[in-house]
């Protein structure tokens, strides 16, 4: 053990392996670990091997040392991390990694097999930070916003091809229900009395085997309203008459 006074300006407990330590902070940003009397108590090598054996458990360590840069499931992105950090990487079926402090010995990070899927799925794509180059500015910059004006230019392009879609249903719909009409109108026209070659327009009405009656009436019948009052002046003239009869 090394005694030195600390500067402090913040202090907190750490634990570790059963026994009281302190981490003091200085003003400058310095963390020093002191044990429960007061003194220096740097970390070492040996105790971080046995934090690594506990966190761990029965499983075993596959391998574990110093991180001295970021790796693939330990990095710095909207926050940063811990470096150094001290890796562990466990034996058991998902090679659980671990990431501990190598000043206090306290858990800093954990990657197991649902994490690993999780950071290239989910963060990858959606943090575009597959690698550490991406992560680095002005590059993640330019590769996001580019990104984001093809969505736009997707999206307005989607809205675009609907309208369009939108106005040729439309006026195809206004096209069918104006035909409806005409056809309608053209088939009552047909079902009037033509006019013949003389211009005088022949109504006649069947009374049975006894014979008919015919009615001519003159003048130009071209005008389809005309031909119209017409054929519902005959109507009601003939059943006065047969009401007569």
């Amino acid at each position: 053990m090394q005694e030195r006074s600390v500067n402090a300006v913040s202090l907190v407990t750490a634990p570790l392996g059963g026994r009281l330590f302190w981490l003091a902070t200085a003003a400058d940003g310095t963390v020093t670990r002191l044990d429960d009397s007061g003194n220096a108590a740097p970390l070492s090598e040996p105790e971080l091997a046995q934090a690594a054996a506990r966190t761990v458990g029965p499983n075993g360590v596959s391998a574990q040392g110093i991180l001295r840069e970021e790796d693939a499931y330990y990095f710095s992105h909207h926050d940063r991390v811990v470096l150094p950090a001290y890796r562990i990487i466990a034996n058991d079926a998902e090679h659980t990694r671990y990431y501990l402090d190598p000043t206090s010995g306290a858990l800093l990070g954990r990657a197991d097999l649902n994490a690993r899927w999780h950071r290239w799925l989910f963060a990858g794509l959606h943090r575009i930070d597959f690698a550490a180059w991406l992560r680095a500015r002005p590059a993640w910059d330019i590769i996001v916003i580019t990104r984001m004006l093809g969505g736009v230019a997707a999206g307005a392009t989607g809205l675009c091809l609907a309208a369009r879609r939108i106005r040729s249903d439309v006026i195809m719909l206004v096209r069918l229900a104006t035909g409806a009409r005409s056809d309608g109108m053209a088939l009552r026209m047909r079902s009037l009395p033509q006019p013949d070659d003389r211009g005088t327009l022949a109504i006649g009405c069947d009374r049975g085997k006894d014979g008919g009656k015919t009615r001519i009436v003159p003048g130009g019948f071209g005008n389809p309203s005309c031909q119209m009052l017409i054929s519902i002046t005959f109507t009601i003239t003939t059943n006065i008459t047969t009401m007569a009869d």
